[in-house]
């Protein structure tokens, strides 16, 4: 008899804590991967461009840090934007350019070719 004593979860505990402890771990684990990392060996590709646009002066020390600083600030929401980020990076567009194709390249109502085709510069 426990005389009016309570065992709380009894024999049982060390694995009801194993279990709890494991599915905080994997929703962590789910929140965690859902977050878009943004993919650095092709920023640091498209650094090393824009570096080189400026080392052999096709652009001015003013238009380079300003590519640099929305190159670095950029959110893509597609693989499309990436592709307008690199032609903006080669210098094959400008900045006011860039952010009206990559309105429409976000914009949800159009089709998967035209958003091909205005990141690569085919329609303009």
């Amino acid at each position: 008899m426990r005389h009016g004593y309570y065992s709380g979860l009894g024999l049982y505990s060390p694995y009801i804590m194993t279990i709890i402890v494991l599915l905080m771990a994997l929703i962590i684990y789910l929140v965690s991967k859902h977050k878009p990392v943004p993919p650095t060996r092709y920023f640091i590709k498209l650094l090393d461009i824009l570096n080189g646009k400026y080392a052999e002066g096709l652009i001015t020390y003013d238009d380079y840090v300003k590519r640099k600083v929305i190159i670095e600030k950029y959110e893509f929401l597609s693989p499309y934007s990436l592709i307008l980020l690199e032609r903006y990076t080669k210098c094959e567009i400008d900045t006011a350019e860039l952010f009206n194709i990559k309105e429409i390249i976000e914009d949800e109502n159009t089709d998967a070719q035209t958003r091909e085709n205005l990141s690569k510069g085919v329609n303009k």
